[in-house]
């Protein structure tokens, strides 16, 4: 993961009466465009670790993208270190306790 790193920022995942990440998926696809393949999901934010997974890579998928989430690695660290790139669920939730 050397080199300069690039942010997309995004403060919400809806928007009333659309669906998840549905008003900035075209941004997010812009944004990673056709060399990323997959896409390392940090789901921390939510106690339902895996149906905030599930539901992050219906989204993914959907836009092209494998995704795999960091909860489910055996290895976290390597994990981020091996990541094309990383979408992180609400970031301010996330915490120290989880090694990252």
């Amino acid at each position: 993961m050397g080199g300069p790193r690039r942010l997309l920022l995004v403060s919400n995942s809806t928007l009333h009466g659309g669906g998840y990440l549905g008003h900035c998926q075209q941004h997010i696809k812009s944004f990673l465009g056709e060399k990323v393949k997959r896409v390392l999901f940090v789901p921390y934010a939510l106690h339902d670790r895996d149906a905030y997974a599930r539901t992050a890579r219906e989204k993914f998928e959907s836009l092209g993208y494998g995704l795999d989430s960091i909860h489910e690695s055996c290895d976290p660290v390597e994990a981020v270190r091996k990541s094309e790139a990383i979408f992180i669920g609400k970031f301010y939730f996330l915490l120290p306790d989880e090694g990252l």
